[in-house]
């Protein structure tokens, strides 16, 4: 029995440590309020880093290798500027410099890996969401009141080179954290009733004729570093768009051979070195220099399909797709227009290295991924090329033979004349 209670108890230890241990997220609204249960220990919640994701068909991509760091720190008289916050019953409460100490950040970084794949990204964007903890200690105040804390975001260095769009807003590094502590009446002790985080140095919690704490200033206040409005313009958030290129190969003609495979070489340059992107759901890695090749045979109705390459900021995602006829047939090479999409007005074109397409020439189109986030366009860029080789006449082996047949003629023509004229001359 002793062994049992010791085992419930210990149980129990274990669960209320796990409990403190979970922190809760700030609402979308940006405010917690905990005046119902305002606590005299150390709190600990989370705000949010957003990336928000694009790619013009529903894919499966991966993550971009980016690392955010954070600093808190009490704000400066200077950054409050004599701030007061009203509340919906119109109270005022002058806005203090957060105590040292008495708000820190647990979470000192956030990190995005190039080998976590993001579900279900789309053009209307999926967004992923990574906490930062943070603590405040209700002990390191002295007095009760509105505490304001400055967050700080440092941007990895690089992002552009990561493909990572930065929010455009001014200041959208920057979070603004309000801690409300109240005295406890029984034990008067300081406790943590609620908080707020805002965009912008903001004076007020609340209109005095808003009494809907969860409607209020909803375009300042905030869960993080997020995507907090209904807009598309992104401003506010940072953006990770991710591009797809399918190739098809057809074979028509009653001669052409089906089941051979010719060979294809994709190259892509613009993209983002050690980026992860697949072909055909393989994992593969963006090369040096965000340089992209991919090789494959392709008989008829073969496809080769890479998804979520990235971009490189400011750089253009070109590519070309290269095929070689390996065989001594000599196809005629062209883009089935009617199933080639995606390339939003580019003119497409096949160009060789010689004008029949025979053993050992090399067909080319080259082409650029842009514009996979646009509303009016909403599928992967998809290109088929096709090669037609129709039946050969039979007739057609005389005319193949007839050149020499006639320079054998002319040979013997020739040689009979010369005869005939040395025979004249030995006669004269």
């Amino acid at each position: 029995m002793k062994k049992l209670t010791a085992l419930l108890l210990a149980l129990v230890m274990v669960l209320a440590i796990g409990s403190t241990a979970m922190a809760s997220g700030i609402p979308e609204n940006g405010v917690q309020d905990n005046s119902s249960s305002a606590s005299a220990t150390k709190i600990t919640f989370n705000i949010y880093k957003e990336i928000k994701f694009y790619n013009a068909e529903t894919s499966s991509v991966y993550e971009p290798a980016v690392t955010y760091t954070y600093q808190l720190a009490p704000a400066t008289e200077t950054v409050i500027n004599n701030a007061q916050i009203k509340d919906k019953d119109g109270v005022v409460a002058g806005v203090k410099p957060g105590v040292a100490d008495g708000a820190k950040l647990n979470t000192a970084s956030v990190a995005f890996a190039a080998d976590v794949m993001v579900e279900s990204v789309t053009s209307e964007g999926k967004s992923v969401k990574k906490p930062i903890e943070i603590e405040v200690d209700p002990s390191k105040f002295s007095q009760p009141g509105v505490y304001r804390y400055v967050i700080e975001e440092t941007d990895p260095i690089d992002l552009d080179a990561k493909g990572v769009v930065t929010a455009t807003d001014t200041n959208a590094n920057i979070r603004y954290l309000d801690v409300y502590i109240q005295r406890n009446n029984t034990t008067n002790a300081m406790e943590v009733y609620g908080y707020v985080l805002f965009k912008s140095t903001v004076d007020k919690t609340l209109d005095a004729s808003d009494k809907n704490p969860a409607t209020a200033d909803l375009d300042e206040k905030t869960d993080g570093f997020t995507d907090d409005d209904d807009t598309k313009d992104d401003a506010n958030v940072d953006t990770y768009t991710t591009y797809n290129l399918e190739v098809k190969k057809t074979i028509t003609g009653a001669m052409g051979d089906t089941s051979h495979e010719f060979p294809f070489t994709i190259n892509l340059t613009g993209s983002v070195e050690g980026a992860k992107f697949t072909v055909d759901e393989i994992p593969t890695t963006v090369g040096n220099g965000g340089a992209i090749e991919v090789t494959k045979g392709l008989a008829n109705n073969d496809t080769v399909k890479i998804v979520g390459v990235p971009q490189s900021v400011g750089a253009t995602l070109a590519g070309t797709v290269k095929e070689e006829n390996d065989t001594q047939d000599v196809y005629t090479p062209s883009i089935v227009t009617a199933d080639t999409k995606g390339f939003y007005n580019q003119a497409l074109s096949l160009t060789g290295s010689a004008e029949k397409f025979e053993n050992g020439v090399t067909e080319t189109v080259s082409f650029n991924l842009n514009n996979a986030k646009s509303d009016a366009e909403t599928e992967l860029s998809h290109i088929t090329i096709n090669n037609d080789l129709p039946a050969i006449s039979p007739t057609g082996v005389v005319l193949r033979v007839a050149p020499y047949a006639i320079m054998l003629g002319a040979g013997v023509a020739l040689f009979i004349v010369l005869k005939l004229r040395k025979n004249k001359a030995a006669e004269a």
